[in-house]
C-alpha cells in the first residue's frame, strides 16, 4: 500500500466588463482563469479563456449580436498525473472556439404594465380583493 501525499494552493478568478460607448451599442468582455491544482497523483494545468460580444440595437426593435467564444483558442485542461507503476500526461479541450452572429426581433408590447391594468379589472369583476 502507498501512501501518497501532495500539498499546494489553488485557485480561480472570473472577470466581466461591459462597456456602452452609446445606449444602443454594448461591448462585453469574460474572462476566466483556474489556477493549477495539486491532486494526489500529481496537478493539474492551469486553464485559462477569453469570450468577447458586441451588441448593437436598431430601429427600436432589432438587435444584432456578434459573439466569440474563446477568442485565443486557450481554453483547454489536463494534467500530469505520476504513481510508481505509471506516468500520465493528458489533454482535453473544452468547448471550442466557435463564433456567432444572431439577430433578434422585439416585437409585440413590451409595456408590462397592461398586464397589471388587466388583473386589477378582472379582480375587482371577480368581487375578489387584491390588496393586501
Amino acid at each position: 500500500i502507498n501512501n501518497y501525499e501532495n500539498k499546494g494552493y489553488s485557485g480561480d478568478a472570473k472577470l466581466l466588463l461591459q462597456f456602452r460607448p452609446r445606449k444602443d451599442i454594448a461591448f462585453q468582455i469574460n474572462g476566466s482563469y483556474q489556477a493549477p491544482e495539486i491532486v494526489v497523483q500529481g496537478k493539474t494545468w492551469e486553464i485559462y479563456s477569453m469570450d468577447l460580444s458586441l451588441n448593437k440595437d436598431f430601429f427600436k426593435k432589432f438587435s444584432l449580436n456578434f459573439q466569440v467564444n474563446d477568442v485565443f483558442n486557450s481554453r483547454k485542461g489536463g494534467g500530469y498525473y505520476q504513481t510508481d507503476q505509471y506516468r500520465q500526461a493528458l489533454m482535453r479541450r473544452r468547448d471550442p472556439r466557435n463564433i456567432r452572429l444572431t439577430l433578434t426581433w422585439r416585437f409585440g408590447e413590451s409595456d408590462v404594465s397592461i398586464f397589471r391594468k388587466k388583473s386589477a379589472k378582472s379582480s375587482r369583476d371577480s368581487g375578489i380583493d387584491m390588496d393586501f
